[in-house]
């Protein structure tokens, strides 16, 4: 019973292939002459009109693979056989060692290092002297060979010789500048009014004036003042003088030479170490080359946690296994659905289609 009704289905199926095989095979052939009546605007762009004027198709886009093959897990070797993934590196210590020649110098850092003995320049003067080898100098200036001293009984204050001469004197006297005080030859007075024809104690008759009296007023003493040259300085009479220097010459230790300089000499400057490879570094009184150290590693530095270790290059992996054979090229559809054959794409027409509606997929009946 169960026999009959798959055989029952499998017909069922393969009529409505067939009908639909006919169907779209009719419909093909018969597009050319009909499409000409029907509008431009019935397909979307890049679709054919089919002979019952109800749908559209076009021809379905063929996708294949680039690589012959593919991988699960992992990627595909050079020749495209195997399947393999990088091994996994172990950090290790490994064996290190310098080059020939070099040995590990604790001052640089433990780094490889070789020495030899500088070169050395020939001696030169020092910077900023003049001269030959053997006969170097500098020049200095000259200096006074005493200190600055002053005639008795004058003093030395800072640079300067101080001179006091006599005492200040005050000037001529003059009358107080007033409107009152009067001025008679020598004499001041003031004017004041008898009383009764009398003078007041003190004043005397001025003239033969019976009404005025003079009032003597003291007279106000000239400013103080210093013979020539000299000037008042507090109570005293100072001037200033330079102090008498004696000649300068040469410091101690220098000589003077023709054009009058001083000249001291100095030592020479022993020449500079220096290294003629320019890929060396001086180092005190050395050159010294420096190098990296040569690690020798191990096989256990890779391992593979799944597949055969294996080497191709210089590189490292692990191989999984045989790569998978690629698939058939296959034909899709990026609008509309396809054929029974799979080799178009159908839509419905866009005239005919509901709007806001997505287009159905045809429908055969055999």
């Amino acid at each position: 019973m169960e026999t009959t009704k798959k055989t029952s289905t499998t017909k069922a199926a393969l009529l409505v292939l067939a009908a639909l095989s006919m169907l779209l095979s009719g419909l093909f052939i018969a597009t050319a002459s009909r499409s000409d009546a029907s509008p431009p605007s019935a397909c979307p762009d890049g679709f054919s009109l089919t002979a019952d004027a109800k749908n559209c198709f076009q021809v379905a886009a063929v996708t294949s693979a680039d690589n012959p093959n593919s991988c699960d897990t992992g990627q595909l070797t050079p020749d495209s056989t195997k399947c393999y993934v990088a091994a996994r590196i172990i950090p290790q210590q490994g064996q290190t060692h310098c080059p020939t020649g070099y040995s590990p110098e604790h001052s640089l850092g433990n780094m490889c290092a070789r020495f030899a003995a500088a070169s050395t320049r020939a001696a030169t003067c020092a910077a900023g002297s003049h001269g030959v080898v053997g006969g170097c100098y500098i020049l200095v200036a000259k200096g006074p060979n005493g200190p600055a001293a002053c005639v008795l009984p004058d003093v030395l204050v800072g640079t300067n010789c101080v001179i006091t001469g006599a005492a200040p004197v005050n000037g001529a006297s003059t009358c107080p500048t007033s409107a009152t005080v009067l001025e008679d030859g020598t004499e001041c007075y003031t004017l004041v009014g008898a009383v009764g024809g009398v003078c007041p104690v003190g004043t005397l008759a001025n003239g033969s004036s019976t009404t005025e009296c003079r009032r003597p007023v003291d007279r106000v003493p000239g400013a103080l003042g210093c013979t020539p040259g000299f000037g008042v300085v507090g109570t005293a009479c100072i001037r200033y003088a330079a102090p008498s220097i004696p000649p300068a010459q040469c410091p101690t230790g220098s000589v003077e030479d023709s054009s009058g300089d001083c000249r001291k000499p100095v030592a020479d400057i022993d020449g500079a170490y220096y290294c003629k490879d320019a890929n060396a570094a001086l180092n005190g009184k050395n050159c010294v080359w420096t190098a990296g150290f040569s690690v020798v590693p191990s096989e256990a530095l890779y391992k593979c946690d799944a597949g055969a270790r294996t080497v191709i290059g210089v590189q490292v992996i692990c191989i999984l296994g045989d790569a998978n054979a690629n698939v058939a090229p296959s034909s899709s559809c990026l609008q509309g659905v396809p054929s029974t054959d799979s080799a178009y794409c159908i839509v419905p027409r866009i005239d005919a289609a509901p709007a806001a509606v997505a287009a159905p997929v045809p429908s055969f009946t055999g």
